[in-house]
């Protein structure tokens, strides 16, 4: 897939690559395609999470909290949050799911999530559980979210692919 910026959760292993970066646990990881976007670089390798940035989004981080308690505009976020909520297609909403709504609405973040197939698919059943939250700033240049269904992931969850339209080349 010709992709500026790849957002991967639990990979089965992340290469050893300037332009591959990854949580310390290793469950979530970001990819940045040098033909793409101008060079990424690590700003927080955090546990559970991994933020890196790049002049080209206007998102040079500081680590994930703070970015998200100060910074309101220009963000993608994506990542497997495990929270199920009706509004983004789930067959019901669970407390983890009300949590993140509320985190989400308090700054400022619309699911960009469209549509209702499953992000995960188990033998135990099938989940839409990755999302992709969005700025307001950058929804109106967000489009053609989807699952891709027909790519193997080599994992549970399956890759999700979405366009995001600027102004600059």
């Amino acid at each position: 897939m010709d992709v500026g910026i790849l957002l991967v959760s639990e990979p089965n292993a992340v290469p050893s690559s300037d332009n591959w970066f990854s949580s310390k646990d290793g469950n979530a990881a970001i990819f940045c395609d040098p033909n793409f976007t101008r060079r990424c670089q690590l700003i927080k390798q955090g546990l559970n999470f991994v933020a890196a940035g790049s002049k080209r989004f206007n998102s040079i981080l500081d680590e994930l909290s703070l970015v998200l308690s100060n910074r309101v505009d220009k963000l993608i976020i994506g990542g497997d949050f495990n929270a199920k909520v009706c509004l983004w297609g789930a067959s019901h909403t669970d407390g983890r799911g009300r949590l993140i709504s509320i985190w989400a609405a308090e700054r400022d973040l619309r699911v960009a999530n469209t549509g209702n197939k499953p992000t995960c698919v188990r033998v135990q059943g099938s989940s839409i559980v990755d999302l992709t939250w969005v700025s307001s700033d950058i929804l109106p240049f967000t489009s053609n979210w989807q699952v891709e269904e027909e790519v193997e992931s080599l994992s549970d969850h399956l890759f999700i692919s979405f366009a995001l339209s600027t102004s600059r080349q």
